[in-house]
């Protein structure tokens, strides 16, 4: 993180610096609130990408959650009947994530 503000500062100093070489004293406050709106930007977008980096995430974790269930379900031999486990792998690829945490929560759970 303090990288990311020495970037930032760097970055306010050289629009500062721009408009008060170009402008002079009037166009000094303008620069400043350039820098200043360049700054609000890349922290938003700063906080947009950590938002979608923690969606992926989530999803990825429930995407393994579910892969581990359906392993699970494919390599158990202790169900009741014969067509529990197909009955289980279609609750599975069809169900998704919801599919997985019924799995776990009836089956899984009981071990």
């Amino acid at each position: 993180m303090a990288d990311l503000s020495g970037i930032i500062g760097a970055v306010f100093n050289i629009a500062s610096q721009a408009a008060n070489d170009t402008v002079g004293e009037a166009g000094a406050a303008g620069g400043a609130a350039m820098a200043g709106f360049l700054g609000i930007f890349a922290v938003m977008w700063i906080l947009i990408m950590l938002f979608y980096l923690a969606i992926i995430m989530i999803i990825l974790a429930f995407f393994v959650i579910w892969i581990i269930m359906l392993v699970d379900c494919i390599r158990r031999t202790d169900f009741k009947g014969e067509n529990d486990r197909l009955l289980w792998v279609l609750i599975l690829i069809l169900g998704g994530w919801i599919g997985a945490i019924i799995y776990y929560f009836t089956v899984m759970r009981k071990r």
